[in-house]
């Protein structure tokens, strides 16, 4: 008996909407203006395909949709509009003399021609004299329409005698105030929803729904909702995927890029089912925090928009989640991940630290390959387990240098289904010292941190600088050091390891400095770098010459290397070419070569693994593609198939080529070079947040790797000319704080960083745009 009370008080709240007609309410077009000035270019005046409107509630017989002789009636005007057509607004235009059904509630505006509906003045939908539709019913559409460039109002009804005598004129029925997609596609596109200009009017705004007005008209076969180009007035009270009065299994696609919604989006109806799926995709603007899925039974599916970050999000609920490249989605502090499948394209990143049972029903589906992967951030108290497979390639714990976690050593982070043929990785530099092992448990595969176990075996110096011409003293000359294991493998040793070596370097003169002594000569110094296991050589006075000898050795083993380098003022006397080897004996070329940048003064090359019994790889790099290539790694594994350049000037492009050898007769047999490419070394991007206080605002970014400061944009608009606001010289300052701001305007800014190198300044990439509405 409840459940039938409900309902049919919810049916006289949804349908039994009288009008005011002589009753001067809250909601009176006291600020409506019925003509406009316009000003109507020729160009617009010769196009066809353009139906112009005035009034709205004129004569039904006036006009002939000119822009000399605008229609004076909607009703005209939609009826004779063909599909494809414009329909351009004069001043404001009204529908409130509407028809009614049965009930007495009024039917919706149908609008059944694929049209668009935009202003002719010109004007901002928030100025105060724009061009605009003013409806006191329902909107539904029987094909796809767009609204651009102007107001839409659509004004609440009220219900008489209810509300009780707090409300004498009776209680509202803001949800009378929707559109109905009813399974077309709706765009709204710069539209001011804003109902008159009273402030307490401001939470009155339009709802949308993908159903139908009970059941006027035909229902679609997918419902389609687009809010694009948002301005500040740009809010709607809810957006409901379903329906009001009937259940309905259709699907529903909504596509979000702007704060124009309470955080959460109703995936069902407001009080019916819906069964079909529902697909939304979140822009960088987009504020939504949840989703509701309060009578939904399908698929929920979200996407996160390229370039965009989004804090706090309860991802509860969603059937398959899909980050886009460069996405950065952080989950909701306590939050379950009830969820079935996961999608993580390249540089994305979901960070799971602060949820809590990590629950994976589906799939996780990384990238094809290291360098196109997306990350997970897993705090090392959570395990996150997957019901079925991990596909493509994933990193554990570490993107670039803003997004790290830490591991933990014996920790399983990952339980997958053992079919799984994908993989997780860990950066060998900042998770230095750990390896990643993966092991089969029952119907299990788990991925489990432990500390690499590394028994040293040998030395092997690198190629680079055997002769160093023309010294300068502003020159990192760094030098690879391989560190061999009792399995063959490279590895860089980790904290406490690093005691079990000694470096020394000689001088031509036979003074022999350690690392500590080496600081103070005056002449040439060497620093060790226990990061990536190089030595960088710094010649201190120009004019020294003669041979120097950089040696390493093991104290546990005795095993030592040394590496001779020559340093003059003398130019470089090219070698002869080799005798070419037999093409039989030569390894095949390489292929797959690719070079992107690592960070500010680093580039990773990778390449496809030789087929044809290479025994190692030479890398050649010269600052200009048809110039002199010189050696700058030899690689002695023939399954290593990277190699990271280190030590370069940023934003300078450099070339590279790869060719494969194998060892014949204790000499090295080299195939053909591969293709030449080339990338330049760049500043990272920075992400920043934008908070507001009295005519105030504060832009906070994160630290950019190598940066020497920051630059500091703003605009008034998304798409506006942006000036400089500020200049940062500290690297430790990462915040700024815009003063003397205007209460009410949105402000747009963005960030970059810059770094000073040999005299000039050279700019990493701006952040993406964030705007604040001031206080």
């Amino acid at each position: 008996m409840k459940i039938k009370t409900i309902k049919q008080n919810l049916s006289l709240l949804l349908s039994c909407v009288l009008i005011l007609t002589n009753v001067a309410n809250t909601y009176a077009l006291s600020s409506i203006r019925a003509d406009k000035n316009i000003n109507i270019t020729a160009r617009e005046t010769s196009q066809a395909n353009v139906v112009y409107l005035k009034n709205g509630e004129g004569s039904l017989t006036l006009g002939n949709g000119t822009v000399n002789n605008p229609y004076q009636n909607i009703r005209t005007a939609l009826k004779n509009i063909k599909n494809g057509q414009t329909l351009k607004l004069v001043g404001t235009v009204s529908y409130t003399k509407y028809e009614v059904d049965n009930e007495k509630a009024p039917l919706p505006l149908m609008i059944n021609k694929n049209i668009t509906i935009e202003g002719s003045s010109g004007k901002l939908p928030t100025d105060v004299d724009a061009d605009g539709l003013v409806v006191r019913a329902p909107i539904q559409l029987g094909a796809n329409v767009t609204f651009k460039n102007i107001k839409l109002q659509l004004v609440p009804q009220v219900v008489l005698g209810a509300g009780g005598r707090q409300n004498i004129l009776g209680a509202q029925s803001p949800m009378a105030a929707t559109i109905f997609a009813a399974g077309n596609t709706l765009t709204l596109d710069n539209v001011n929803t804003k109902v008159g200009t009273n402030s307490l009017q401001d939470k009155d705004r339009p709802y949308i729904s993908g159903g139908t007005y009970k059941n006027n008209g035909t229902l679609g076969e997918k419902s389609v909702i687009n809010i694009i180009n948002p301005n500040s007035q740009t809010k709607f009270a809810a957006i409901y995927a379903g329906d009001y009065w009937n259940d309905r299994n259709i699907d529903v696609e909504i596509n979000l890029n702007s704060s124009v919604l309470n955080n959460k989006i109703y995936t069902g109806g407001f009080s019916k089912k819906l069964t079909g799926n529902v697909s939304v995709r979140l822009g960088d603007k987009s504020n939504i925090y949840s989703f509701d899925k309060t009578n939904h039974s399908g698929n929920l599916n979200v996407t996160v928009d390229k370039d965009s970050y989004m804090d706090n999000l309860d991802i509860n609920g969603i059937d398959e989640l899909t980050l886009d490249e460069n996405a950065k989605v952080i989950l909701k502090k306590g939050s379950d991940l009830n969820i079935k499948n996961i999608n993580i394209k390249k540089d994305s990143v979901l960070d799971l630290r602060k949820g809590n049972n990590l629950n994976l029903k589906g799939n996780l589906t990384g990238a094809n390959n290291v360098n196109n992967a997306g990350c997970m951030l897993i705090a090392s108290t959570q395990t996150l387990n997957i019901s079925n497979e991990v596909i493509g390639i994933t990193k554990l714990n570490h993107l670039n240098t803003i997004y790290s976690q830490v591991v933990a050593n014996n920790h399983q982070y990952v339980k997958a289904n053992k079919s799984s043929n994908g993989d997780f990785v860990l950066d060998n530099i900042v998770h230095r010292g750990y390896i990643l092992e993966k092991n089969i448990s029952g119907n299990n595969k788990i991925w489990t941190v432990v500390k690499g176990n590394n028994i040293f075996k040998d030395f092997i110096w690198g190629s680079e600088y055997n002769e160093i011409i023309k010294p300068s003293k502003y020159k990192d000359y760094d030098i690879s050091l391989s560190f061999i294991n009792d399995k063959g493998a490279n590895y860089i040793p980790y904290n406490q390891d690093w005691d079990d070596f000694e470096f020394t370097l000689k001088k031509a003169d036979g003074t022999i400095l350690d690392e500590y002594s080496a600081l103070d000569d005056m002449d040439i110094c060497f620093i060790v770098n226990y990061l990536s296991g190089e030595i960088t050589l710094n010649i201190l006075n120009e004019n020294y010459e003669g041979k120097v000898i950089l040696s390493v050795k093991n104290k546990k083993t005795n095993k030592s290397a040394s590496k001779d380098i020559i340093i003059s003022k003398e130019k470089i006397v090219e070698p002869k070419p080799e005798t070419p080897n037999k093409p039989e004996e030569k390894p095949n070329k390489v292929l797959g070569i690719k070079a992107t940048s690592n960070s500010y003064n680093s580039i990773k090359l990778t390449w496809n693994k030789a087929i044809n019994g290479a025994n190692g790889y030479a890398v050649y790099r010269s600052t200009s593609k048809d110039g002199k290539y010189t050696l700058r790694k030899t690689i002695t594994s023939k399954n290593t198939i990277e190699f990271t350049d280190t030590g370069l000037d940023t934003n300078t492009t450099y070339y590279y080529k790869v060719r494969a050898y194998r060892m014949i007769a204790d000499k090295k047999k080299y195939g053909s070079y591969s293709e030449i490419v080339c990338a330049k070394s760049v500043l990272s991007k920075t992400t920043i947040t934008v908070s507001s206080k009295s005519k105030k605002a504060t832009i906070k970014w994160n630290k950019v790797l190598g940066a020497s400061g920051y630059k500091v944009y703003s605009a008034t608009s998304s798409n506006g000319t942006y000036s400089l606001k500020k200049t940062i010289t500290s690297i430790n300052t990462l915040s700024y704080t815009n003063t003397n701001l205007v209460s009410g305007k949105t402000y747009y800014y963005k960030v970059r960083a810059y770094r000073n190198v040999n005299g000039k300044v050279v700019y990493g990439p701006y952040s993406a745009v964030k705007s604040k509405k001031i206080k």
